[in-house]
């Protein structure tokens, strides 16, 4: 629920405005298939998900490594 009130730009509430004129439109123009559309529209606004103008925002685990690798010895298979 804290996902829905916080951190919302622009582009988040242009992706609920316009999915709320599709939904209106394919209501008023009785194509199901839009709404759905809409639907995904307001989806990704209100759970603050998908790509917007800068990129994916996906959050990567970046772990430093904890120890230095130094020597490898390989050894030739015939």
């Amino acid at each position: 629920m804290e996902n829905i009130t916080k951190n919302w730009g622009i582009m988040r509430v242009a992706r609920l405005l316009i999915g709320a004129y599709i939904i209106w439109d394919a209501f008023k123009q009785q194509t199901p298939i839009w709404a759905l559309l809409g639907a995904f529209f307001i989806y990704q606004a209100l759970m603050n998900t998908g790509c917007g103008m800068g990129g994916c925002n996906i959050q990567q685990n970046v772990e430093k490594p904890t120890s230095k690798i130094e020597n490898v010895d390989f050894e030739e298979v015939k």
